[in-house]
This record gives C-alpha cells, sequence and structure tokens, in this order.
C-alpha cells in the first residue's frame, strides 16, 4: 500500500478514526501512525495554519499521497446535511483584488480554479463498492470567512457557483501541488449555507458519517 497522510482540521473531525485504530499521539499531539502506512495530520483551522503545518511536515516527512478531510457547507439544496462528497475543483475565493468591476479571484493554475482529478479510488482498496457509488463530486470554494449573511451568500453563489465551502481545502491542494504529491479532499455536509444559524447545524451526524467512512476504507489497508 502505498504510504498515505490524512490531514484535517481539528482532531474532533477525526477522534472516532483515532480511537478505533487505538493510536497515541507521537512527535506532538497533532500527529498520529494509525498504521505503517497511514498517518493523520491535524492542521488547525484555516488557511494559513494549513498551510503552514503542512508544510513544514513535508520538510520531514514522505508521503505518497493526500487526503483531506472534514465537514463543509453547502450551497445547493440538493446536497443535504450527511452527504459524502469529493472535491473534483477548488479555489481560494477571498484572495485576490478588487476594480470597478468587482472582485477579481487569485489564481493558482491557468484558469480562475486550481482543477484536481476525482477522487482517486485507490484510496478504498477495501471500501465496499456501495461507499464509492454514493460518493458525489462538487466544486468547493476556501474561505477565510465562513459566509453567514444573505447578501454575500448570494453574491459569491452569483460568482462562482460553488457547491460548498471550507476554510482548509485549496490550501491543501495548493502545499500538495507544490510539493508534487498526489492529494484528493473528502468532505460531509454538516449544514446549509444561510444566514447564520447553528441551530439547524449537524455537525456530530456529520462527523460519525465521515468517520465511519473512513474507518471502512481504510480498516484492512495495512
Amino acid at each position: 500500500m502505498k504510504k498515505t497522510l490524512i490531514t484535517a482540521a481539528t482532531k474532533k473531525e477525526v477522534a472516532p478514526l483515532i480511537d478505533y485504530f487505538n493510536c497515541d499521539a507521537e512527535f506532538s499531539d497533532n500527529q498520529y501512525c494509525l498504521n505503517p502506512n497511514l498517518y493523520l495530520l491535524i492542521t488547525g483551522v484555516g488557511i494559513v495554519s494549513t498551510a503552514f503545518v503542512l508544510g513544514d511536515f513535508f520538510a520531514k516527512h514522505h508521503f505518497d499521497m493526500v487526503l483531506n478531510v472534514g465537514i463543509a457547507g453547502s450551497f445547493k439544496n440538493e446536497i443535504k446535511n450527511g452527504t459524502v462528497v469529493s472535491v473534483k475543483q477548488d479555489c481560494f475565493a477571498d484572495f485576490g483584488a478588487e476594480n470597478e468591476n468587482g472582485f477579481i479571484p487569485f489564481s493558482i493554475s491557468d484558469g480562475n480554479d486550481f482543477v484536481v482529478s476525482d477522487f482517486p479510488t485507490n484510496f478504498y482498496a477495501t471500501a465496499s463498492p456501495n461507499y464509492l457509488d454514493t460518493i458525489l463530486s462538487v466544486s468547493a470554494i476556501t474561505v477565510n470567512l465562513v459566509h453567514g449573511k444573505r447578501e454575500s451568500i448570494e453574491n459569491i453563489s452569483a460568482f462562482l457557483n460553488p457547491d460548498i465551502e471550507t476554510m482548509e481545502g485549496a490550501a491543501c491542494f495548493y502545499v500538495c501541488k507544490k510539493a508534487n504529491i498526489p492529494v484528493a479532499q473528502l468532505r460531509v455536509i454538516s449544514n446549509f449555507i444561510e444566514p447564520r444559524n447553528k441551530d439547524n447545524w449537524r455537525v456530530s451526524e456529520a462527523i460519525t458519517i465521515l468517520n465511519q467512512f473512513l474507518i471502512n476504507a481504510f480498516k484492512d489497508n495495512e
């Protein structure tokens, strides 16, 4: 099996996976060896923390592939809470410049978005084919400011038409692109992006679904 690194913003998002593999942190509280070929790195929340921690880690360790995981918010009514999605396209949605006509996004590829391949099936060597059937490919935006105001939600939807948003995805893609390491992103929807209302969030349920998916995918990969 190829040596794989799973990254997540917070320990909470992957705590059941850590418990399943019954592993202790090594090197620091943020790094875990799940098995000889599978490691877990907690990067912290946001673009800056993700880029620094992941870049620093790659300076000391080599991996064949990276899987960024976590929860996400959905812009689309049809992508409901608890849905497992893979990110085929991501970008830094609020990193750029302004002119008289509006916002000009920063590009980390030849186009306006950083495009990556569909989710690699080799992450699922031991997973049931039924799990593969449930994965929906989506476009994502990575933001410093989570959308929670009607006007800004409408503006970003009209401008980029994203399916989901996170605070780390494009940063992980960017670092892996620079390090020439294959990367994929797996997310589970925890909330619909609307005027901020935490009563409608389903974080615990999303974390349970995410970790069960990961356990089924990696439990026999030694």
